[in-house]
């Protein structure tokens, strides 16, 4: 019996150091769970952001504006002296003066499907003229102008409501055209642009998608292709997804 109580004293000597160590772990714990977290290093912090490269800036349209000051202004009412005498329909001295040079003139282009495909009637009012149904008659103002463009191979003038203007070459003179009639005052194009904003245009569109004109059955004439030589002068083009 003495021998018992001998060893349980032994061994309660020897633990009591480990369990003041596993005490002291202990309170060590409890003081470190019970602190406060640090508000700071609550915080996400916010995923970096790719840096995007600036947008460029768009090009700005190109403006007709520029070329204004080359080409005199021609005014359809100013074409002709009114009211006409005994001779009839005489140019103006203006008119006359500006004859081979550089004009510029605002209009409507004439819904009107012409044979020749590299001409549209132009004239100074919106009009409308069927030359299947009134043949020659004169539906059509007097200061009518035969605007002549460069070909391109299964393309003519389509018509626009818009107010257009045409810078070209003026030519004046009795001419007869292919659909028979007589023209007196051609402009020879070079540039073709929106009245309203000077933005070039480009008024050429096939013909397979002209519907209008296919169901008309108007004949389509090339200049080029019967030896003749139509305008080669160099006009203003516009991007691909204008032709529509």
């Amino acid at each position: 019996m003495a021998q018992v109580v001998a060893w349980s004293s032994m061994t309660s000597k020897n633990s009591l150091p480990i369990l003041l160590s596993l005490c002291a772990i202990g309170s060590v714990a409890m003081m470190v769970l019970s602190r406060p977290v640090d508000s700071v290093t609550s915080v996400e912090r916010p995923a970096p952001q790719a840096v995007t490269a600036p947008s460029p800036t768009p090009a700005p349209a190109p403006s007709l504006r520029d070329l204004a000051d080359e080409y005199a202004l021609l005014p359809f009412d100013e074409l002709y002296q009114l009211p006409a005498g005994p001779k009839g329909l005489e140019f103006t001295s203006g008119t006359q003066s500006l004859n081979d040079q550089k004009v510029r003139m605002d209009g409507f282009m004439v819904r009107h499907f012409h044979e020749d495909a590299g001409v549209f009637l132009f004239a100074g009012v919106p009009a409308v003229h069927n030359q299947a149904e009134y043949i020659l008659a004169e539906s059509l103002p007097t200061s009518l102008v035969h605007v002549l463009m460069p070909e391109i191979a299964g393309r003519t003038p389509s018509w626009r409501p818009q107010r257009i203007t045409v810078y070209g070459r003026l030519e004046l003179g009795s001419r007869q055209e292919i659909d028979g009639r007589l023209s007196h005052v051609r402009l020879i194009a070079e540039h073709v642009a929106d009245s309203k904003t000077q933005e070039p245009i480009e008024l050429r569109r096939p013909i397979a998608l002209q519907r209008d004109r296919m169901a008309s059955g108007v004949r389509t004439v090339f200049r080029s292709s019967q030896g003749d030589t139509p305008p080669t002068n160099n006009l203003t083009n516009t991007a691909p997804s204008t032709l529509r």
